[in-house]
């Protein structure tokens, strides 16, 4: 019966590890999709000279700004 009992133990904590680190995992993804979202917010934001400072074009902002938060 201990054997049993100890097998129980050691599954609930590889599950209980693994939940965590599926929640580490899915904490992370959303935090940089916030990230990307809000720095394609603002680049869609700047003006044409601020622009150019960084050495894109209207365009290209364009085309960046509109990408969905989740593509890299």
């Amino acid at each position: 019966m201990a054997h049993y009992r100890s097998e129980r133990v050691t599954i609930g904590y590889e599950r209980r590890a693994s939940l965590a680190l599926l929640h580490i995992r899915l904490w992370t993804a959303l935090r940089r999709w916030h990230g990307l979202s809000r720095s394609r917010r603002h680049l869609l934001e700047l003006s044409d000279e601020h622009l150019r400072d960084i050495g894109v074009s209207r365009a290209e902002a364009l085309a960046e700004g509109r990408r969905s938060f989740y593509l890299d």
